[in-house]
């Protein structure tokens, strides 16, 4: 009973290490330690027939990627700027409807709410600081490398799965 039970722990620990397991790390994919491709990647993730999850990580990972080099630096500027003059027209309207709202006597001749237009000064203050943050953020090639290893180190648990599994999950 020893003897069978030694066996089975030997065959179990074989197949567990000759899985070829993915690893990731730091914008890189590697298999026996040899460093692969975005191609080979999909080819394991083809050859393993990976859900739709593991694919949509996978396009997410190859879009912050690309943001993250110096080949996004447009699109990551184009949104930057993008997110900033939302924020500021919005954070702006409301500072000025702010305005309207404290002293209308400018333009309806009634009495003011001070409270309200405090609250509308507040409020679009708040959405003008939210969005420069958002806006530098944005522009930031840390922020999208951030979000490549986090969508990358999933891909490699789904992959992973799906190694040990033989492929076949869907």
């Amino acid at each position: 009973m020893k003897v069978k039970t030694l066996i089975v722990a030997l065959l179990l620990s074989f197949t567990a290490f000759s899985q070829n397991l993915i690893e990731y790390n730091e914008g890189k994919f590697l298999r026996n330690k040899e460093e692969l491709s975005i191609e080979q990647v999909e080819n394991i993730m083809e050859e393993y027939r990976v859900g739709w999850e593991a694919k949509a990580n996978f396009k997410k990972g190859v879009r912050f990627n690309k943001r993250a080099s110096e080949q996004g630096r447009l699109s990551r500027t184009l949104m930057s700027l993008g997110v900033g003059a939302v924020g500021l027209s919005v954070g702006g309207s409301a500072i000025g409807l702010g305005a309207i709202i404290e002293d209308p006597f400018l333009f309806t001749g009634g009495d003011g709410d001070p409270e309200l237009a405090r609250l509308f000064y507040l409020t679009g203050g708040v959405i003008s600081v939210a969005s420069l943050v958002a806006s530098s953020k944005i522009s930031s090639s840390e922020h999208w490398i951030n979000k490549r290893d986090k969508v990358f180190g999933k891909l490699t648990n789904q992959l992973n799965s799906s190694i040990r599994q033989g492929g076949q999950s869907r």
